[in-house]
């Protein structure tokens, strides 16, 4: 196991007991935003960059929704920026979790070329730590793999992941969304 693993599997399970955690899941209806996603596919625009932005638009109004508890658990921690980590599978059955920076500000288009960039090196292990531990708010989404259901570990430092389960080409996303 290499040594970013071995932190990250040690981190997660000191803190998964640290501080409590509940989940809330819900369906929204999605054909305006599948509306939107095709007219700016042709341009270049992906789905994982058009989901981070749609997610840092909404926190940029709801602060407490990417904020944390302290490890203690006796504060809370309001992040300054809105900075959007999303699971990118590795080429060796890993997962990691580059970040789009400042989502809510950074035009879609941008997002797109860093979402590609950020990908690529990721999967070349090229990526600084800064790339990959700066996320303050997290998107999983297993359920273009056919995953009904999952439970999101809370990633130190990072508030409330959220996880999405896209229901076979049909206009509704099951969200889960982890909180402390």
């Amino acid at each position: 196991m290499n040594e970013l693993l071995l932190s990250l599997c040690c981190v997660l399970r000191v803190l998964d007991l640290q501080v409590p955690e509940f989940r809330v899941t819900m369906s929204i209806e999605t054909d305006k935003f599948d509306a939107l996603y095709k007219r700016l596919k042709p341009h270049g625009v992906t789905m994982t960059a058009l989901l981070a932005k749609a997610v840092g638009v909404a926190l940029a109004s709801h602060p407490v929704m990417f904020a944390a508890c302290t490890p203690d658990g006796n504060g809370i921690t309001y992040n300054e920026r809105i900075n959007v980590a999303l699971a990118a599978a590795m080429p060796d059955g890993g997962l990691i979790t580059p970040v789009l920076k400042d989502a809510d500000k950074v035009d879609i288009y941008q997002l797109s070329r860093n979402w590609a960039d950020l990908v690529k090196r990721a999967r070349g292990k090229q990526l600084q730590p800064d790339e990959y531990n700066s996320g303050t708010f997290t998107i999983s989404n297993l359920g273009m793999y056919g995953v009904d259901t999952f439970d999101a570990i809370l990633p130190p430092g990072r508030s409330a992941p959220f996880v999405m389960h896209l229901l076979q080409y049909c206009s509704d996303l099951s969200v889960m969304q982890s909180c402390d």
